[in-house]
């Protein structure tokens, strides 16, 4: 079927809608190991699943193009053990992987050629999948079979290398999405209308380009908060579309479209979000709390929330990488480690597993690392294993109980595991 495409005149003005119960945030996503990009709605990369021991390489799928964004988990099917995994394919849109062996059972059929670039898919709870393309297009897939419903159309010249994400609102899904169209920042919640169809809801043009983030939803799902332009961070009701506050962090802004400035929300609703400058911590009202300084190395991935607050991040000097780990005492940041890595460090959101330890990416390594260092300000591998060909371009996921999944430039995506 071919999807359809529109044009959409939206405006900019909200629409009155009733406010969503508290807890709302997660009813959107599907509930499986990994459903969107950074795990949840709040982007913290933290999973229920413990990670591998020793990991070997399981199976490998191979693309058509280098992979530069997560892939995402479907909920388990009668069965099943592990979820089959969505792909943001260099050629189709959105291909479904099995776990078990890497074979591919679906890709989206429509507009071959479609480049997904650095969008992850968000899975719905009511079996659907979102995922942006560089044909400027929002795709609305079905996630059994790949059959395209719809897709929202940005007239503007606006690749969608944001990553979606579903919230819920006045009792239905609430589809938010960004496009750097015209580096002038619009910023979708849009919904499904009756039938197979994408209706707008509200936009908002904030005035600065979105490439290569994804919108986090506070705790109670009423705020979204998105970055734009390299230097400033947004909160907007998520019912009305309204810019509640804006701060400025970065006198001077990064148009590049590979760094990754997408924030992450604690647990006491700071929010966290790298820039050139190192890691910003933001109250919820709009003030900024502490900047942890990265010693002139620039933050161009999200960082990751352990259970006990332990943030986690990486940041780079050209091919200088660090990985931190530091604690937010509310004033400021303390570090508690670091380790020295090769490595850009550019799209690379670390991850934490349910036993707190974290694994990331840099060049063509990825290793794993004791959440408590090594006692002496340094950090501590548990594993490492390194890739043979080309470096990874985008971060780790868990998809379930001992199972990493990492894609690379090198096309593939690799199922690591015991």
């Amino acid at each position: 079927m071919k999807p359809t495409t529109r044009a959409w005149i939206l405006s900019a003005a909200a629409v009155s809608l009733l406010i969503a119960s508290p807890g709302a945030a997660l009813a959107g996503l599907a509930q499986s190991a990994w459903p969107c990009f950074g795990h949840d709605a709040q982007h913290t990369g933290r999973s229920e699943f413990a990670g591998p021991s020793n990991p070997r390489v399981l199976w490998k799928y191979k693309s058509k193009n280098r992979l530069v964004s997560t892939p995402s988990v479907a909920p388990l099917e009668a069965g099943q053990t592990l979820g089959d995994v969505y792909l943001g394919h260099s050629h189709y849109p959105l291909c479904r992987i099995d776990a078990n062996d890497g074979s591919q059972l679906w890709c989206t059929t429509d507009n071959t050629g479609t480049f997904a670039d650095r969008s992850s898919p968000a899975v719905g709870d009511d079996g659907s999948v979102y995922i942006g393309g560089r044909d400027n297009d929002l795709w609305w897939a079905r996630a059994t079979d790949g059959h395209v419903f719809d897709t929202f159309h940005i007239h503007t010249d606006g690749d969608v290398s944001t990553s979606p994400m579903i919230a819920t609102t006045a009792g239905h899904d609430l589809i938010l999405m960004g496009s750097n169209s015209l580096s002038a920042g619009f910023f979708y919640g849009m919904r499904q209308a009756p039938g197979p169809l994408l209706a707008d809801q509200w936009l908002n043009v904030l005035g600065g380009g979105l490439a290569n983030v994804s919108p986090a939803l506070s705790q109670d799902g009423q705020v979204v908060y998105v970055s734009s332009a390299g230097k400033n961070l947004h909160a907007i009701d998520v019912n009305t579309g309204v810019e509640l506050w804006r701060i400025k962090l970065e006198k001077k802004g990064n148009g590049v479209r590979a760094p990754n400035f997408t924030p992450v929300v604690g647990a006491d609703g700071t929010i966290y979000v790298g820039f050139d400058k190192g890691l910003f911590a933001v109250t919820p009202d709009g003030n900024q709390k502490w900047l942890f300084s990265t010693d002139r190395r620039k933050m161009y991935s999200p960082p990751a929330l352990g259970a006990d607050g332990t943030i986690f991040f990486g940041a780079a000097r050209r091919n200088d990488g660090m990985i931190f780990a530091v604690k937010d005492d509310g004033t400021q940041a303390a570090q508690l480690w670091s380790f020295p890595v090769k490595g850009r460090l550019i799209n690379t959101q670390p991850i934490v597993d349910v036993n707190g330890v974290v694994y990331a990416v840099a060049n063509r390594t990825l290793r794993a690392f004791d959440p408590a260092g090594n006692g002496q300000g340094g950090g501590k591998v548990i594993w490492e294993r390194t890739f043979p060909r080309r470096v990874f371009d985008a971060g780790p996921i868990l998809g379930g109980p001992g199972r990493i999944y990492v894609g690379s430039r090198d096309k593939f995506l690799y199922a690591l595991g015991d």
